[in-house]
């Protein structure tokens, strides 16, 4: 999906005539702030959506783009040669075993600006917004646009997370 096509499904939902080939659903449960969880979701996506894979922006321009309130979320950054020696340990990986430790990360804590932004450039995508409801005041459930599973999902639950879900899981 091209990202004007998410930015329509993130602003708009899908058209009544659009299939998707294959979708997956993220649970997020959100006591009593469902509805703005998902707006603070949604806010924070758009931004990075319009952002162009030509021209991505430095790490310095991502703290000024971002909203305050997903910033103040996230864990530190690493130091640069933190970030050098686990882009090395991570570039040794499959992209099974990548997907495997986003997830299980995920699970176990904050991830910071930098780390969330990276799954988003083009060549770690591997779902694309389709759709999402408030069920009730507690939960919300987003629809993803995916190629198969398993598939790295751990950015967007973490935003969710950071937006105000106190668990964003995958029904996958």
């Amino acid at each position: 999906m091209d990202r004007d096509r998410e930015l329509r499904h993130l602003r708009e939902g899908p058209r009544l005539d659009e299939q998707p080939p294959l979708l997956d659903h993220i649970i997020a449960r959100c006591p009593g702030t469902a509805e703005s969880a998902l707006r603070r979701c949604k806010e924070l996506l758009e931004v990075v959506l319009l952002q162009s894979a030509n021209r991505w922006p430095s790490d310095r321009e991502w703290l000024s783009l971002l909203p305050e309130l997903f910033i103040a979320e996230c864990a530190p950054e690493m130091t640069r040669k933190e970030a050098d020696k686990y882009l090395e340990w991570e570039r040794g990986l499959s992209y099974e075993e990548r997907i495997r430790r986003a997830r299980k990360e995920d699970a176990h804590g904050k991830w910071s600006v930098l780390e969330t932004v990276y799954w988003f450039r083009d060549e770690e995508r591997s779902w694309w917004w389709w759709d999402a409801v408030v069920e009730d005041q507690n939960t919300v459930r987003v629809a993803v646009e995916i190629e198969g599973s398993p598939y790295a999902n751990g950015a967007l639950r973490w935003i969710l997370r950071a937006s105000g879900a106190t668990s964003a899981e995958s029904e996958t």
